[in-house]
């Protein structure tokens, strides 16, 4: 009794290549595929998305740093390079606080203006901010802001968090385009980690407290194409006193366009 076998037989009888080599074959394409394993749910997608990729200890090398974009990661022992008014301090370092008091100082206010790369905020590249932050006041009177280029808690243009008369907002505006939504679910007299994050290859700026998703709002169609940077400030509207309280504070900006 013959045995067949099975890897050595023709695919069909109008196909020579056997089955053997065509399995060969399809593994070796499958393994130089840029795409193999990112479709939703395969191995490769779920990795990236993982909120928390667990490498060993020490395993991110020095040269892994990124050759892309600015990427600055400040923890205010200086605040010298900061232009300030009102009442800004370092001295219960790592943190930075601001203080106002009701007809005392009303507002106190920190921001960069880099100017590299040129302009800062510009909404066509991706950018980064994220700090901790906490107030240890509340109420109606309270305004204060702390993102990309804001100004003030009624800002023209930029992107980050606004908080009105109490009540935290996600913003992105430019002119006549202006974008809030507000967040409920997280108390701003608790220290959290918030992030906003501009995504142009998707339109859209999203913001994140504490690593979850809380808003995303789309980006305007004009930039402000400005050098407004990091901006952190509050102002009260009536009687109040206490600090805003900021600390570990990260921003980036890329140099290169979104390939979409």
């Amino acid at each position: 009794m013959s045995s067949e076998t099975w890897g050595q037989m023709a695919k069909s009888a109008v196909d020579s290549e056997t089955v053997e080599e065509a399995v060969t074959r399809l593994i070796a394409e499958h393994e130089a595929s840029p795409s193999a394993h990112l479709g939703d749910n395969e191995s490769i997608a779920v990795h990236r998305a993982e909120t928390v990729i667990d490498h060993p200890a020490g395993s991110v090398l020095a040269d892994k740093k990124t050759m892309t974009e600015l990427s600055i990661d400040h923890d205010f022992s200086s605040i010298t390079p900061w232009t300030k008014t009102g009442t800004v301090s370092n001295s219960n370092w790592p943190d930075c606080t601001l203080y106002v008091e009701w007809g005392a100082v009303n507002t106190s206010r920190m921001r960069l203006s880099p100017q590299s790369p040129s302009p800062f905020d510009d909404y066509d590249y991706e950018a980064t901010f994220q700090t901790v932050f906490r107030t240890d006041m509340t109420g109606s009177t309270l305004h204060g802001w702390f993102g990309i280029g804001l100004v003030d808690d009624t800002p023209t243009s930029g992107f980050g968090f606004v908080i009105q008369a109490g009540v935290l907002k996600a913003y992105i505006g430019m002119g006549a385009t202006q974008r809030f939504q507000t967040i409920t679910g997280a108390t701003i007299w608790t220290a959290h980690i918030y992030r906003a994050q501009m995504v142009p290859q998707e339109d859209v700026c999203k913001f994140y407290i504490d690593g979850d998703l809380v808003a995303e709002l789309a980006i305007p169609a004009t930039s402000p194409d400005d050098d407004g940077g990091p901006d952190i400030g509050v102002r009260l509207s009536g009687s109040n006193d206490g600090n805003f309280i900021v600390s570990d504070l990260h921003f980036s900006r890329s140099l290169i366009l979104p390939s979409t």
